[in-house]
């Protein structure tokens, strides 16, 4: 039983490396094809600030899918974010 559950941590431990590489593979994709141009550079910005936002609550919610009591967790900042799609966010079951 013991090797069991060691193989079953080492499996989950394995999947969430993989979808933490993939999902930041995702945001490195999106940043490489955000312009150059320096007129553009403060909607770049903010749009890359509100990726890495966005993908970090989505990690955090994954997280929270998998844990058996609910922990205290450290996510990014909400600024930028929409205040309502804040509230739906933390109302909202699954």
């Amino acid at each position: 039983r013991l090797n069991q559950g060691y193989a079953r941590y080492w499996e989950c431990a394995t999947c969430l490396t993989q979808m933490r590489a993939k999902w930041f593979n995702a945001v490195s994709n999106a940043f490489a094809f955000c312009s150059k141009s320096e007129d553009k550079q403060q909607d770049v910005i903010k749009f890359q600030q509100a990726m890495v936002r966005l993908v970090s609550w989505l990690y955090y919610a994954a997280l929270h899918q998998l844990e058996e009591k609910r922990l205290v967790s450290q996510i990014l900042d909400t600024d930028g974010m929409d205040p309502r799609r804040l509230q739906y966010l933390d109302e909202c079951a699954d």
